[in-house]
């Protein structure tokens, strides 16, 4: 089975959103996983250590051979895109797992 390649926009405002939504779903990963091993939840702690695993092997394999992927533009999506996906973890797992 062939992986399909995920290459990074080579615009600016491309690369922004690139890494703000790759990002944004890390950082709601990690949040979530940790909200849910500080509950004792075992299955949300599997299930979100397997989605970061993945999703950060996947990322170092992009950042890693391709150029496009380490500018201003990208650097920029991939914090505020942290920060956000972190604000929306907090408000998406205060109702699925409970205060």
């Amino acid at each position: 089975m062939k992986i399909p390649k995920i290459t990074v926009p080579k615009s600016k405002i491309g690369q922004f959103i690139f890494f703000f939504l790759t990002q944004c779903f890390s950082y709601f990963v990690i949040v979530a996983n940790t909200r849910a091993y500080t509950q004792g939840n075992y299955l949300w702690t599997g299930v979100t250590d397997a989605l970061f695993a993945s999703q950060n092997f996947v990322m170092i394999r992009i950042i890693s051979k391709q150029d496009d992927a380490t500018g201003l533009w990208a650097g920029m999506g991939y914090t505020i895109g942290g920060t956000v996906g972190s604000l929306l973890s907090i408000w998406v797992t205060k109702h699925i797992y409970g205060a």
